[in-house]
């Protein structure tokens, strides 16, 4: 502690205490201050306890500030609330401190499994910074189709345009087409055949039902759906568009190949997935073609979707090495990826969806000559009605914020007398998404 004593131009003199963190404050004597003549701005100074004449009073303020000082000197690191050494920035982890310097960054799903993305770096307190850490924002969605026929809400699409749905709890469309000049082609329902849980919605109380022939109405006070023995073998062909020259130009779904091994760098037009290539050409006979496209924006840390279906086709058993097999295609493009996603896995080996690689697959395991499944769906009955799988799900790759356009093709190729059919649903988000070299694609439901 000092005292200053300031003698002002008319003589008098103002006393000041000034107390130093080392202990209370105690009036000095006259040899312990310090004076500054404020008319010609000299000054002379006494420290406390310099004088070896001073008291005790002197002698010990000399001690306390003496340690004041010494205690000063080290308290530039020192923590001001504890007065603990600040060890921050000197490359070790310690005590209070999650983090100390940037060499190791650390992903953000180790610091919080809320994270899906990002990385977390060191700030200057030690403690990491989550400014780049991402939540994945996909929305749980409620579904929307209890009480209307719409063929996007039966997939838990578009939602947001009925009352009670918005962005929060909705998918979405910027865009949306759907290209059946037949009615009758789709049918939006609640239960597919006479089996009580076999193939029912996944998600909410409709499901979408698109065919290669001609659907009859559901029933209009269950909703179900049920069809003839034999029904699809031989189908009824319906009014939607033949070709003799492949597939129109206004359908983005393409046969040729553009990718490599690894699924990369994937050409703007061609499939990705180089398992197309052959199934058809632009001379090609096609019939009966159902089309649909739709648009959306991929919410921020999302990194995939998924959609469940099932396919049936009265092909089954006579034409499983046969090339008359009806096409179904999940198309994907995006920046991310652009090509056919409804593909199987035969090790490194991708495969179309076509009937000769389910059965080898061992998907395709509903006879309809005795499986109970497939009571009521058209491909039943005694006489080779055709078969079907059990539900599968596809799963796609997405990039968080882009523009994503998804398209569903289905047609009859080379003949149109057997029909098939597939059953789609639950559309949704994932927020880790697939990896395009182990697990998008197709697979089986357990």
């Amino acid at each position: 502690m000092r005292t200053i004593r300031t003698r002002l131009g008319s003589g008098s003199y103002i006393t000041v205490l000034l107390c130093l963190p080392c202990g209370a404050c105690v009036l000095q004597q006259p040899n312990g201050t310090t004076d500054i003549n404020l008319d010609t701005g000299s000054e002379t100074t006494q420290i406390s306890g310099a004088d070896s004449s001073s008291g005790d009073t002197g002698s010990s303020s000399s001690g306390a500030e003496a340690s004041g000082s010494s205690s000063g000197a080290n308290d530039s690191d020192a923590d001001s609330s504890s007065g603990a050494p600040n060890l921050c920035g000197n490359g070790n982890i310690d005590p209070g401190e999650a983090c100390d310097g940037n060499l190791n960054p650390t992903n953000c799903t180790d610091l919080d499994p809320e994270y899906n993305g990002g990385t977390a770096m060191c700030g200057p307190d030690c403690q990491y910074d989550i400014s780049m850490c991402v939540r994945c924002e996909a929305p749980e969605l409620a579904p929307c189709d209890a009480d209307n026929d719409d063929p996007f809400n039966a997939i838990e699409l578009d939602c947001d345009l009925n009352p009670g749905w918005d962005h929060g709890n909705s998918v979405s469309l910027s865009a949306r087409n759907l290209d059946s000049g037949d009615p009758t082609a789709l049918r939006v329902l609640s239960r597919y055949g006479n089996h009580p849980s076999a193939f029912t919605p996944r998600a909410g109380e409709r499901a979408l039902l698109i065919s290669t022939s001609s659907l009859p109405p559901v029933d209009p006070d269950t909703g179900v759906l049920t069809l003839d023995p034999g029904s699809m073998s031989p189908g009824v062909n319906n009014g939607n568009p033949d070709s003799n020259t492949g597939l129109p130009d206004s359908v983005i779904v393409k046969a040729q190949p553009g990718g490599n091994p690894a699924l990369m760098q994937c050409a703007p037009d061609k499939d990705c997935s180089n398992t197309l290539q052959g199934q058809w050409d632009d001379t090609s006979n096609v019939y009966d073609l159902f089309y649909v496209e739709f648009e959306t924006v991929v919410p921020q840390g999302t990194h995939g979707y998924e959609l469940d279906l099932a396919f049936f086709t009265a092909h089954y058993p006579d034409y499983n090495e046969s090339d008359h097999n009806d096409i179904f295609v999940l198309w994907s493009q995006s920046e991310r990826y652009v090509g056919n996603v409804t593909y199987l896995r035969d090790g490194d080996k991708l495969e179309p969806m076509r009937l000769p690689e389910l059965v080898a697959a061992g998907w395709l395991t509903l006879d309809g000559t005795k499986a109970p499944e497939l009571a009521g769906t058209g491909f039943h009955g005694q006489d080779k009605p055709g078969g079907g799988t059990r539900w599968l799900t596809v799963a796609g790759p997405a990039t968080p914020g882009e523009s994503l356009t998804l398209a569903i093709a289905a047609f009859d190729l080379n003949e149109a007398i057997f029909d098939s059919a597939l059953l789609v649903d639950n559309f949704r988000w994932t927020c880790s998404g697939c990896d395009l070299k182990v697990d998008c694609g197709l697979r089986l439901q357990q």
